[in-house]
């Protein structure tokens, strides 16, 4: 069977698939609370569909991380796939190069979380969901998150910026509150509100003239004292309701939804494998500048019907490259280069380049100088990405 350059079937399976499927729920997510707002949609309609899309969303995300830890070259894939995009390059070269440590939100003047860094990179992210590259890198497990900020949101217009936590009378309902801490002389045990301690710069007990001096101590405070302006009611504790500016709505937090932020920041496991990504588009200009059709990542069919995965395939005029890039802590290990051979084997008609930075194990190099002979299989050593970048832009222009 002649080897031939494919693209991955999307199957139910297929994580790019998967992945399509979320940012599409998040989506429909959105709209539907958009369509809530504006149509008059019955509350219980739109909640027990909102309930069933989050739940899809949780059994594909679950699926997806599944798939992903059983099956590493997949998931690999995956996120050399997003590695692709320029915007995405951009970002981790951001974090890679200390540009960007945790990615906080700026929250506007309508509280609305903006992420500007990403905005710079990409223009149109200002006009669109802030966090939908943030959230794909996410799911592939590249960016980790966590909650930056939730505020509550009126449940009529769906705005969170011109809501406030109103403080009111349980008797009449008013804003007009007096309150006041109640502190208790733990010498001689009067309790009274504050206030009443105190005298010019200091406080003194109204029932034994004797001074307070450290809180915890000889005094402590109890409670809150509270009164109500408009009625003259006393009470403990008012009561906590919601009430936005806006159009006007009052309501209790169990009636509520929620706007929520986040801070996302970079996989520490993957520091290694994006360090070297960061590299990749060198490789892939390099190629581009001799002509080639690029893919990275790069798939190909052997003779045993099976598909391998490579970092990038090039193709030119009936001639095909498989190269997979790595880079080590130290040496790149025998194993990588077995694989590689390995792939290599079942693809009778592809030439092959090794690029291993910063070099070879001493086992790997032995076995490479035997076996990486002619101009279908060769490798290379750089110490460092942008060196092993120049010397193989001078291998492909031997080729070509």
């Amino acid at each position: 069977m002649a080897d031939t350059i494919v693209t991955p079937n999307v199957q139910a399976a297929d994580p790019i698939e998967m992945l399509t499927t979320l940012k599409s729920l998040d989506h429909d997510i959105q709209e539907l609370g958009k369509s809530y707002l504006k149509s008059g949609l019955e509350k219980s309609d739109y909640e027990n569909k909102l309930l069933a899309m989050r739940k899809r969303h949780k059994e594909i995300l679950s699926k997806l991380q599944g798939l992903l830890k059983s099956n590493p070259d997949m998931s690999r894939e995956l996120r050399f796939r997003l590695y692709a995009n320029r915007t995405v390059q951009l970002l981790l070269t951001g974090f890679m190069g200390g540009m960007v440590k945790d990615l906080e939100p700026n929250l506007d003047s309508d509280r609305k979380a903006r992420y500007p860094i990403l905005e710079n990179i990409d223009e149109s992210a200002a006009g669109m969901n802030p966090s939908q590259t943030l959230d794909e890198l996410l799911y592939a497990g590249v960016l980790g998150r966590k909650l930056y900020e939730r505020f509550v949101c009126c449940p009529k217009c769906g705005s969170h910026s011109t809501v406030f936590l109103r403080l009111e009378c349980p008797e009449c309902g008013s804003l007009q509150l007096d309150s006041s801490k109640l502190i208790e002389h733990l010498v001689c045990g009067s309790v009274r509100e504050f206030e009443e301690f105190a005298t010019d710069d200091k406080l003194i007990c109204p029932s034994c003239k004797e001074p307070l001096v450290q809180e915890g101590d000889d005094y402590r405070v109890v409670g809150t004292f509270n009164r109500c302006e408009a009625c003259r009611v006393h009470f403990e504790e008012p009561n906590k309701r919601f009430a936005c500016r806006a159009c006007r709505e009052k309501f209790e937090l169990k009636d509520a939804t929620y706007y929520d932020t986040y801070t996302y920041s970079l996989n520490s496991n993957l520091l290694a494998e994006v360090k070297g990504f960061i590299g990749l588009p060198i490789f892939k200009g390099g190629l581009e500048e001799a002509g080639f059709k690029v893919d990275l990542p790069g798939s190909i069919t052997g003779s045993s019907s099976m598909t391998h995965n490579f970092t990038l395939v090039a193709s030119k005029n009936g001639t095909v490259i498989a190269i997979d890039v790595i880079e080590a802590e130290a040496e790149v290990e025998d194993k990588e280069l077995f694989a590689f051979y390995t792939k290599i084997n079942d693809l009778k008609s592809t030439r092959g380049i090794f690029v291993a930075v910063p070099h070879l194990s001493k086992r790997a190099r032995e076995f490479a100088t035997k076996l990486f002979t002619g101009s279908e299989l060769s490798f290379i050593e750089g110490n460092t990405m942008a060196e092993a970048a120049e010397l193989f832009k001078v291998r492909i222009k031997e080729i070509s």
